[in-house]
């Protein structure tokens, strides 16, 4: 189905979701929290939104080769759970000992849900904006991040 591309709200950008109206989410036949492809290239959980088309942040945008105000495939898309997901990006949040015992598992805390494939740029916003690559999924495919997924970390 081909939407309208537009910006998320503030408060929900950088949280790896897209929000799409309640008649599209029918027509595609997905519920809130299922995953959905972008022009084939990034997915992300869907949301329900008072809008018409798609909104999506900056970074979703990005991963997906589209600018705001174009038309964008979405598809509904089975995403697995991923086995590992491979980041590489600055990334040193104040207080994350506070919450895991290593940075590997916080990112799995913060990332949880999260729907992504190699290549994907993500956004994380908890003290300061951070943004992390994925550089390999396993499998290869669109990945759901879960308590499960091991996250390997590499240096920018």
């Amino acid at each position: 189905m081909k939407l309208k591309l537009s910006r998320l709200p503030e408060g929900d950008a950088y949280r790896g979701i897209v929000r799409i109206g309640k008649e599209e989410m029918e027509i595609l036949g997905v519920m809130p929290g299922d995953a959905v492809s972008i022009n084939r290239k990034t997915a992300a959980r869907v949301w329900r939104g008072k809008c018409e088309g798609i909104l999506a942040d900056e970074f979703t945008a990005k991963n997906a080769g589209a600018e705001f105000g174009e038309l964008v495939e979405v598809e509904r898309c089975e995403a697995e759970n991923a086995v590992s997901v491979v980041l590489s990006g600055e990334f040193n949040p104040w207080g994350w000992r506070l919450a895991a015992k290593t940075l590997s598992a916080y990112l799995g805390i913060v990332l949880k849900g999260w729907v992504v494939t190699a290549g994907d740029f993500l956004p994380l916003n908890l003290n300061t904006l951070s943004i992390l690559r994925v550089l390999d999924t396993k499998p290869e495919a669109f990945v759901r991040i879960d308590y499960n997924t091991e996250i390997i970390t590499n240096p920018a």
